[in-house]
């Protein structure tokens, strides 16, 4: 038996569809923009939580000097009375530095062909976007167009995907190829090598994140929580 569907009801059947399709799409779109929003937020936290570890380190070494000078004042109580009269200098308690990017990198297994690919094209995106970061007043670079032809390219966005699960995320990632930067002695324009350190890189993370939140959402998830930095052995 031959079942004829007249035209009414040819179109009325592909509408239907076209709003099944549009209802999906939009689905879609609310999903990707409300990921976004919470990557925003988190990375606010992440921020905030920053800011309130660099004051509580500077609270650390003000009360660390504080206590060295009462120790020095209470031993002049023991002293012979010439002794007590001569000057007592109090040196600044010695700020150590934290997490040396000279000298620490986060170790990486065996990396395959295209995670070492990957690592490559991480460190070639990082100096990209190292010119004139957070430097006022500096040219910048087109951070997002980069990032728009690295998800258009999926074989390359594969590899630096790749390459920041094998090293455990995206902040451990930018350390490891930072290393490498400054024990090559690499030029960045408008942008001093020197300002490496954990807190500089954090940023760059975030900000790599940010980005790619709009663009490239599976680099976006590899920003660690919390940060990996802050917790080296």
């Amino acid at each position: 038996m031959e079942y004829k569907i007249d035209p009414e009801e040819y179109m009325s059947v592909i509408d239907c569809m076209n709003n099944a399709i549009d209802a999906v799409k939009e689905i879609a779109i609310l999903s990707i923009q409300n990921d976004h929003v919470v990557n925003l937020k988190r990375l606010d936290i992440e921020e905030r939580r920053l800011a309130l570890e660099e004051r509580k380190y500077a609270q650390d070494i003000e009360a660390a000097k504080t206590i060295k000078a009462d120790k020095v004042v209470e031993n002049t109580k023991y002293m012979q009375p010439d002794e007590a009269e001569v000057e007592v200098k109090v040196e600044p308690a010695a700020e150590e530095p934290i997490y040396d990017i000279h000298h620490y990198y986060f170790p990486e297994p065996e990396l395959t062909e295209i995670q070492s690919i990957g690592r490559d094209e991480l460190l070639d995106m990082v100096t990209m976007w190292l010119k004139g970061f957070r430097v006022d007043g500096a040219d910048q670079p087109d951070r997002g167009g980069y990032m728009v032809d690295l998800s258009n390219d999926g074989k390359r966005a594969g590899q630096v995907i790749s390459y920041c699960r094998a090293v455990g995320g995206l902040t451990k990632a930018c350390w490891n190829v930072c290393h490498h930067l400054v024990h090559e002695q690499e030029e960045i324009e408008d942008y001093d090598l020197d300002s490496l350190n954990a807190e500089e890189i954090r940023y760059l993370a975030a900000n790599i994140t940010q980005v790619a939140s709009c663009h490239l959402g599976f680099l976006a998830d590899e920003f660690e929580y919390p940060n990996p930095i802050a917790h080296m052995k």
